[in-house]
């Protein structure tokens, strides 16, 4: 039987994980499946290292059972503090375990064993359920927002090491009055009844004056007045200071005449609102405070905010989840809500979300630029984040994302605009991650990235995964792992990494922040990959990442000097050790929680055993982490006839680099590795159809090699392993699979193959 020949290079895995291709068709340079392999930016591959407890770490016990953390209902997570207390080289790690907010040290290489403000947290009331708070840093300090109507601010005292603790809520002008409709059915309407409702509405549009020069009795309340000359009360559109005469005889003032509202048309338009500074949940009370009128309504909600962003030297409040609703006609939907402050200038502005000048004032109450406000996005539902973004800030909604930004220039208090950018919503508030100039977010139909167009400037959506891992996306990540899935992008690898958990038994219910998968998006290459690792209810388990600031702490010796002359002690030189910030480098670390007797312990967790064990401190024993990556369907251009492999030929990269003695005393390899590789025949999905070989060892060490003793450094004269393999099988397709062996590394460059198939005659 005729035959011919071809060979394959695959030199590269630089394109990642692909979900998205046909397996007549599938793309080079791609795997059909992989797990807990790094790809690196000139597309190779080696197995990640074991995930374990940093080095010189500490367990810090706190109050939270564990019984709550697997009920669900007890927020977990950490933020990274950056300039703290203006110190650009102070960076803390805020870890939220429920009420509790612990500080460490990210400036010290195990910052899990150096909490801050003594080692003790700061207690911080929290609303019912699982979402974990909001931060934005201004000027030093650190505000949190955890579903409160109250937001904290932190402030560290770095000579005590404390951390100094207040609450404030954030206020806003009444702009929208009570209903008093019944006495008033118009805005024109001038009532002849004193209801306090309208008194407070005409109140909060300026009719609040007690020394009022009126005409004919001197200083009286306008309000009074006008009923005692006319017989009715002011309407909500009248204006007191329009019906002043010219200057009475006699006296140096422009009194308030009544009667010459009947030479003023004030039409059917409101006056303008706001006099009254109010808290915008507890309206009723807050209105009866400020004004010393009590109304019969009751308008209030119970809830609080749950995002926040610093932008435009202002601070925005958002994501104002509600759990009961007192409301009259005239009650705003804060829901829908977007509060930003004044330009901040000291502490005092982080209240100010109104306009400076009273807008009932006769004079000087106009809206200028540093003016706070309320903003409305009346078609955003459930907004649950706010990013900021270069000069536009995005409101991330369950329905959509909308873009504030200044119609022409930087936002400002009068010129700014409000566009819908996406009819996508983000899936979750903790899935939304900010990279350089672009957002990442999940969504129900799959990650999205908000990045601007290159021609006119404006954010679009592209969904990412829709040609690449979409079917990993929307079938194998349940939707309570999507719901709580949560990322952060790690700038010097450049990688988007999204922490989810896939499990069977996981439900969105209990342990919602137990992971147990990475999914990880390369901005240089474009590829996809992911990492999974043990996440037992009773063994520790990840529950946030953390990008650690590229600086850290590092021992620096001098001797001590008297004048000229060094210091001595007999023969030595006294010298002086002091820990100094210096530049590091940056990478993800992990927030682990570790159950304990009856309370939950956390610390910090890397990638950092070499030999491939996750948890081994927890346990002594630790599990391996397994690799493999799994080539894509080879087809050769025929997908009529069967092909079988000559030879298999595979590159690696050398990672022996000496010796060390094993447990029994004898001389082995240092960091030796290992390779099990296999073939899969045809459209085979399992080891049952027969068409799978049996796995061989694909990384060998072929030239003998005697080292003179434990010393020896292994020179090896290769650095690139490379091996050609005889395999059986034949099938109409050809998959290449390789796996990692416990307890030793595998890097791999590529691969190629020598196949052979019936040539076109054979039919």
């Amino acid at each position: 039987m005729a035959r011919s020949r071809a060979t394959a290079e695959f030199t590269s895995f630089i394109n990642g994980l692909i979900t998205e291709a046909s397996p007549l068709d599938f793309p080079e340079n791609s795997s059909f499946d992989e797990e807990n392999f790094v790809l690196k930016r000139d597309g190779s591959r080696q197995r990640r290292l074991g995930l374990d407890y940093e080095s010189n770490y500490a367990l810090t016990t706190t109050s939270l059972a564990n019984a709550q953390v697997q009920s669900g209902l007890a927020p977990i997570g950490i933020y990274r503090w950056d300039n703290v207390n203006n110190d650009p080289s102070l960076s803390f790690g805020v870890v939220q375990v429920s009420d509790d907010f612990y500080f460490m040290d990210l400036g010290t290489s195990n910052p899990s064993a150096n909490l801050k403000n003594g080692g003790s947290p700061v207690n911080v009331s929290t609303t019912s359920g699982e979402k974990r708070a909001s931060f934005a840093s201004i000027g030093g300090d650190l505000l949190i927002a955890t579903g409160n109507q109250s937001i904290i601010r932190l402030s560290y005292d770095e000579g005590t090491d404390t951390m100094i603790s207040e609450s404030f809520i954030p206020l806003v002008r009444d702009i929208w009055g009570v209903d008093d409709t019944d006495v008033a059915a118009n805005v024109d309407t001038r009532p002849t009844v004193d209801d306090p409702e309208h008194k407070y509405n005409t109140s909060n549009q300026g009719w609040y004056k007690d020394d009022v020069y009126c005409k004919g009795v001197g200083e009286d309340n306008p309000y009074d007045h006008m009923f005692t000359e006319t017989g009715e009360y002011p309407s909500n559109a009248d204006i007191w200071w329009v019906a002043r005469d010219s200057q009475s005889a006699g006296t140096d003032f422009n009194s308030f005449d009544p009667d010459r509202f009947s030479y003023v048309a004030a039409g059917n338009t409101s006056a303008p609102k706001g006099h009254y500074v109010i808290d915008p949940f507890s309206r009723s009370s807050s209105r009866q405070s400020a004004s010393g009128i009590t109304t019969g309504d009751t308008d209030a909600d119970q809830g609080g905010f749950y995002s926040m962003a610093s932008f435009a030297g202002r601070i925005f409040y958002s994501g104002i989840s509600l759990t009961s609703v007192e409301r009259i006609a005239t009650s705003p939907r804060l829901e829908s809500a977007v509060i930003f402050t004044q330009t901040v200038k000291d502490n005092s502005y982080l209240s100010k979300c109104y306009q400076e000048q009273d807008p009932t004032a006769e004079d000087g109450g106009e809206l200028v630029d540093t003016d706070g406000g309320i903003i409305f996005i009346n078609d955003a539902s459930s907004i649950s984040r706010l990013v900021a973004v270069g000069s536009q800030l995005f409101v991330f909604a369950e329905n959509g994302v909308w873009g504030i930004r200044g119609s022409d220039s930087s936002f400002s208090a009068t010129n700014y605009q409000v566009d819908r950018i996406s009819n996508v919503g983000a899936i979750n508030a903790q899935s939304i991650v900010e990279v350089e100039n672009t957002v990442f977010f999940w969504a129900d139909s799959g990650i999205y990235l908000l990045s601007p167009d290159k021609v006119t400037g404006q954010f679009t959506p592209t969904n990412i995964t829709e040609r690449s891992i979409s079917t990993l996306y929307l079938e194998d990540i349940p939707s309570p792992g999507k719901l709580y899935a949560t990322g952060t992008f790690d700038l010097s690898a450049r990688q988007v990494k999204w922490l989810y958990n896939d499990d069977s038994s996981y439900d969105g219910d209990e342990n919602v922040f137990r992971y147990n998968k990475e999914l990880i998006y390369d901005l240089t290459t474009g590829g996809w990959t992911k990492h999974s690792f043990p996440a037992g209810v009773a063994g520790p388990f990840v529950a946030a990442p953390l990008i650690t600031p590229d600086f850290v702490l590092a021992s620096t010796v001098s001797p001590v000097v008297d004048g000229a002359d060094t210091v001595v002690d007999g023969a030595d030189t006294v010298v002086l050790t002091d820990e100094v910030r210096s530049r590091g480098v940056t990478f993800t670390k992990y927030l682990v929680i570790v159950p304990g007797t009856t309370f939950i312990d956390f610390t910090l967790a890397a990638y950092r055993r070499d030999d491939f064990l996750d948890w081994y401190i927890s346990d002594s024993t630790g599990t391996d982490a397994a690799a493999f990556i799994e080539a894509g369907y080879i087809v050769g251009g025929d997908t009529q006839r069967d092909k079988s492999i000559k030879s298999l030929t595979t590159h690696f990269k050398r990672t022996e680099t000496g010796y060390v003695l094993d447990g029994n005393g004898n001389i082995a390899l240092d960091n030796a590795s290992g390779c099990q590789a296999r073939v899969k025949w045809g459209f085979t999905d399992s080891s049952n159809s027969g068409r799978w070989s049996t796995p061989f060892q694909a990384y060998r060490l072929n030239r003998l090699y005697l080292p003179e003793d434990v010393n020896d450094p292994f020179d090896y004269g290769y650095d690139i392993i490379t091996t050609k393999s005889k395999v059986r099988g034949k099938g109409r397709s050809i998959r290449v699979r390789f796996e990692s062996e416990a307890g030793k590394d595998l890097f791999i460059y590529g691969w190629a193959m020598t196949f052979s198939q019936e040539s076109a005659a054979d039919g």
